[in-house]
């Protein structure tokens, strides 16, 4: 048996988005060295994968994580170069497993100081 074994995408679902959900991407100054902005475009579907690991229980049910990816106008916008920032309708900007921003400029400041940290 492998130490690290190997996750298997199952068949994707397409859900619908409701209105409000935004991915946020960050524009940087000339310089690259600080978030002037965040440029929202709306969700329009999400696109959830559920993975087995070969390991997994014998009925091939899924027991791996689910991997979401917002789906805007211009397509599937997975960026595994970039985490993905949702804006959601209740005003908050979510980065999934660091942080959550009460407000957009809140979420620029996360962002400038995630920037001065790395």
């Amino acid at each position: 048996m492998k130490d690290h074994p190997t996750p298997r995408f199952l068949d994707p679902t397409v859900i619908q988005a409701q209105p409000g959900y935004f991915r946020a991407w960050p524009v940087w100054t000339e310089s690259g060295n600080e978030v002037i902005e965040l440029s929202l475009q709306p969700i329009i579907a999400w696109v959830v994968r559920p993975s087995i690991y070969e390991y997994g229980d014998a009925r091939g049910e899924s027991n791996g994580p689910q991997h979401v990816t917002p789906v805007t106008l211009d397509g599937m916008t997975d960026d595994e170069e970039n985490e993905v920032i949702i804006a959601s309708p209740d005003g908050k900007f979510h980065l999934a497993h660091r942080w959550t921003a009460n407000s957009y400029m809140q979420a620029i400041e996360f962002l400038n100081a995630d920037r001065a940290s790395s």
